[in-house]
Order: C-alpha cells, then sequence, then structure tokens
C-alpha cells in the first residue's frame, strides 16, 4: 500500500500554485482535496458528499487551476452557488491564490452592477462564479461569452442548487454550455442530486467524505433551560462573559436580529446583525466588519449558516431553536474549524423543551448544561429592561418592522416577475 501524501508538494500539483498556497501558509491538504489532487491525471467527473469546513472550495478550484495553467484558455470554468455571500467567498479564494498566477475571474452575484459585471466579461475571464439567476442572465443577454469554452462546471451546495428554487436557472444554464467534467459537491446525497448524477454525468467518481454529518468532538455542546422572560439577560450574561472572543448568535427573524443587535449595542457590546432583509452591500460590509474583529458578536438568522467560511468563531449561540438537527448541525459547523476547539450554546425555553429533546434524540447525543448564576441574572435584570425599552423606540424611530415588510414584499414582486418572465419564454418557446 504506498504512503499517503501528506503535502501538497507530494502531489503533481503544478509547482506555481504549491508556491502560491504555501505563501498562504497552507501545505497540507484536508481528505476531500488529497482524494480530489489524486484525480488530477485522469480528470473525471466528480459527486462529493462532504461537510462544510472540510476544505471543499480548494478541493474543486486546484484541479481546475492546474489543469488550467497547463491549457491557458478563458471561460474556462463555470462554478455555480446558491447564495451571494457564498459566491464572494469563493470569489475571493480564487483572487487571493489566483493573484499569483495571472487568473481572471467574473463574480456575478444579484443586487450588484451589471454594467461593471458585463466588463469583467468582456475581459474573457478564465473563471466565472455566482448565482443561478444572476448567470443564466447574463449567458442570455450578455456578448462576447464563449458558452462552448466551458470544460469544467461545477454545482457547490448543490442540494440547494437543485431544489425548486433554482430548478429553471439551473436547466436553462446547461442548455447553453456542455462542460467536459463536472464536479457536484453536497452536504446531502438526495434524490434531486442522485437524479442529476443519473441524467447528466457519464460514470461519475463518486468521494464521501461526510462523517455521519456528525459533529467533531472538538465542539463542546452545551444548553440552559432558562424561563422565557428571562432570555435577554442570559444571552447577555453569556456574550459580555466572551469579552472579545468572536461569536454568532443564531435567531430565526429578521426582527429579532435587529431587536438583539440593538439591546446589546445599548448595554455596551461591540455587535452587528445579518439577515436576509439587508441589501447585498450592508451584508457584505457587515461581514467583513466581522471577519476583520471590528465586531466581536454577529447576530444572524440562517443565511449565513450554511457555507459561510469565518476563522476565529469560538461560540455559537442558538438564542431561538433550530429547525431540526440538520439545521443545528449547519449553524454549529461556524466553529471548531481545522481542529481548532469551539463551543455552542443553545438557550431552551419553557416552550422549546419538546424541540431540544428531539434535537438530542436526532443527535444521539446528550448536551452538558451551561450554568449562569441566578444571582448573576437577577442583577441584570434593570440594565437589560432599559435596554430593551431603548431597543423598542429606537426600531419604532426607524420604522424597522415597516421597513422589512417593504422589503419582502418588493423581493416577492420580483419573485413574481421572475416567473411570470419564465412562463412567458415558455409559450413563446410552444
Amino acid at each position: 500500500m504506498p504512503e499517503e501524501k501528506k503535502t501538497f508538494a507530494e502531489y503533481t500539483l503544478d509547482t506555481s500554485l504549491v508556491e502560491a498556497l504555501a505563501k498562504k501558509g497552507i501545505t497540507q491538504p484536508t481528505e476531500i482535496q488529497k482524494l480530489m489532487l489524486t484525480n488530477l491525471v485522469n480528470r473525471q467527473s466528480i459527486l462529493a458528499i462532504s461537510n462544510t469546513g472540510t476544505g471543499k472550495t480548494l478541493a474543486y478550484l486546484l484541479p481546475i487551476m492546474h489543469t488550467l495553467l497547463q491549457d491557458d484558455k478563458y471561460f474556462y470554468a463555470m462554478v455555480i452557488l446558491p447564495t451571494r455571500e457564498l459566491s464572494q467567498q469563493v470569489h475571493a479564494v480564487l483572487a487571493d491564490i489566483g493573484a499569483e498566477i495571472g487568473l481572471r475571474t467574473s463574480l456575478l452575484i444579484g443586487a450588484t452592477d451589471l454594467l461593471s459585471q458585463g466588463k469583467s466579461l468582456a475581459a474573457r475571464p478564465h473563471i466565472v462564479i455566482g448565482t443561478p439567476g444572476r448567470i443564466n442572465h447574463h449567458l442570455r443577454n450578455t456578448k462576447g461569452i464563449s458558452v462552448s469554452s466551458f470544460k469544467y462546471l461545477v454545482l457547490d451546495e448543490c442540494d440547494r442548487l437543485l431544489d425548486n428554487d433554482f430548478d429553471g436557472d439551473i436547466n436553462n444554464i446547461l442548455e447553453m454550455i456542455s462542460p467536459k467534467y463536472t464536479f457536484l459537491f453536497s452536504a446531502t446525497l438526495t434524490k434531486r442530486v442522485n437524479a442529476f448524477k443519473e441524467k447528466r454525468m457519464n460514470n461519475p467518481l463518486l468521494y464521501n467524505v461526510q462523517k455521519d454529518e456528525g459533529i467533531p468532538e472538538n465542539i463542546l455542546q452545551q444548553y440552559i433551560y432558562l424561563p422565557q422572560k428571562y432570555k435577554e439577560m442570559y444571552l447577555y450574561s453569556i456574550v459580555h462573559n466572551l469579552g472579545s472572543r468572536k461569536c454568532i448568535v443564531f435567531v430565526k427573524t429578521c426582527i429579532t436580529a435587529e431587536r438583539i443587535e440593538r439591546i446589546l449595542r445599548f448595554l455596551g457590546e461591540s455587535v452587528c446583525s445579518i439577515h436576509g432583509n439587508k441589501t447585498q452591500d450592508i451584508r457584505t460590509e457587515t461581514i467583513e466588519m466581522f471577519r476583520r474583529g471590528k465586531h466581536s458578536i454577529l447576530i444572524s438568522t440562517d443565511v449565513v449558516a450554511r457555507g459561510m467560511d469565518m476563522d476565529g468563531i469560538k461560540v455559537i449561540i442558538n438564542y431561538d431553536m433550530p429547525d431540526g438537527h440538520k439545521e443545528y448541525i449547519h449553524r454549529i459547523g461556524r466553529t471548531g474549524r481545522a481542529g481548532e476547539v469551539g463551543s455552542s450554546i443553545t438557550l431552551v425555553t419553557q416552550y422549546d423543551v419538546d424541540d431540544f429533546r428531539k434535537l438530542e434524540v436526532k443527535l444521539n447525543k446528550k448536551m452538558d448544561e451551561y450554568s449562569v448564576s441566578s444571582e448573576l441574572i437577577y442583577s441584570l435584570v434593570d440594565s437589560v429592561d432599559q435596554a430593551k425599552r431603548e431597543a423598542a423606540m429606537d426600531m419604532k424611530e426607524e420604522g424597522v418592522g415597516k421597513k422589512i415588510k417593504e422589503f419582502k414584499k418588493g423581493k416577492q414582486g420580483t419573485k413574481s416577475a421572475k416567473k411570470d418572465h419564465g412562463r412567458d419564454r415558455k409559450s413563446k418557446s410552444k
């Protein structure tokens, strides 16, 4: 049995890529990266089942960049992702590593300028990255894209991409390009993913490095039983005790995210929030500030729970219970990256007991109790209640609830318009 390769330099990976990785302090491949690198010579389509935090982004980018250095062709690869944030993350990785090898890229996502995206396409990029809707738009409407040139197609988080929300755009894209190799990366092997493999891929390799959707042992999982009326006091006591250590607080709704951000800010904490009803520019800026350490607490709905790669997250707090064990795993997967120690704390009120017990059964895990003294909580009541009143007044003055409703209404209108446009297109083609 051949000895397992332990560094990128031991593979047939182009030396310029090995050097570029070394400059970033990356020398040892992860398990999924090792599997993908063994395919450098034979080149086959691949379906990879891999949890988040396993290095899957570089796992599919490195083989593409390696062959690109040999072929040197524009419009060489297309990477499709379900969200703008994930697309920006992959684009940032490409820009970081690709800068060392003269790589040209184009990022195509919604809520950004079409004209500037058109200019980036006119520069004939090697790799196109983006969301299904915006990529589909440019393929149909922007001149100069060599659709026949794409040799590689990557569907990252393909279990999400192949659901009903993206079905039409993905099919439209596949009508226009004919990649020689397809890489599917998914956290789960769903029926839709399997159907896509059978229909669109010719005898692909299957790499499964998913560990039963398990949770790494380096993540300490804890809970607190608490009365609903003291929920904010318990949250404040936890985040205040963390000091400057980074944490993400997950909530269910946009309104709760706005409210908790204000409460903690009025209490003197360094906090920001992100949710689906904030504009793309604000979301991007917020994530970047959190990454850089300008804020140590990020309040978030599940918009960033899956796939976002943020280093140095020490604690995940489930302020609101997740919708099932899979969402729980995706949430707490933001900590404990690359073997570092992390922890999660789930707040369980009297209304959450049944859901929490079901969660423990699904995970086959009895969580440890996180201890907070009752005396401390009672001592915080007055100051937290005052912060709650100030937050409520602030939200009322800013019309936060109304703005969120209008934002949702606008998004629903856009979705309806897209559906109508799709129906019109289908009716015209009949």
